[in-house]
């Protein structure tokens, strides 16, 4: 019984993150269309501090969240709590292929509410994963997390962020001001 569960919910995984891959190629993919602030160097390329309803409609969802007023600090009105319990992601996007790639860094600011979990940022080319960082949420009060490292995205290729909170336990943490910024040139 036990391994049919694993098996069912690795197969979930597996399948949710090809959906999301398949999903963005289609709608933007096949159009061609790029977003030209993607390729400046110095700069955000994508942020958001789920103020709006709207903050939360490039994301695709396959489990449960909820806006919460416990913020950081500058976090604005609301933050993101996201439930886990599951293997599959709670939530993830990917974004329009970048015409130059580059090095790409996550920021985002995290609490623990019950046990942890992570955001993870990764390269994605041809309906795979070529590099990923993660950062873990683990702290009950709320820390500016940065990952140690970047990710490499090749031209043409996209990024994909994505959410969750505990997977073998019921989880939860909140989530606010997630930030991938381009890096300029990098240290020899």
């Amino acid at each position: 019984m036990i391994k049919t569960i694993v098996t069912n919910k690795a197969w979930q995984f597996c399948s949710l993150l090809l959906f999301t891959i398949a999903w963005n190629s289609c709608a933007s993919g096949a159009r061609g269309d790029r977003d030209p602030r993607m390729d400046v160097p110095g700069t955000t390329v994508f942020f958001n501090s789920f103020e709006t309803v709207s903050d939360s409609a490039v994301w695709f969802w396959s489990g449960s969240y909820k806006w919460s007023e416990d913020t950081p600090p500058s976090g604005g009105e609301r933050a993101l709590h996201i439930n886990g319990g599951r293997v599959a992601p709670v939530a993830s996007m990917v974004t329009k292929p970048l015409a130059e790639g580059g090095h790409y860094r996550l920021k985002c600011w995290g609490k623990s509410v019950n046990i942890g979990g992570f955001v993870e940022l990764a390269s994605v080319g041809e309906h795979d994963i070529n590099e990923r960082v993660t950062i873990s949420i683990i702290s009950s009060e709320w820390h500016e997390i940065k990952a140690n490292d970047y990710v490499y995205c090749p031209p043409n290729s996209k990024l994909m962020l994505t959410l969750n909170a505990a997977a073998v336990k019921d989880g939860a943490v909140l989530v606010d001001l997630i930030r991938i910024e381009k890096l300029g040139e990098l240290p020899q």
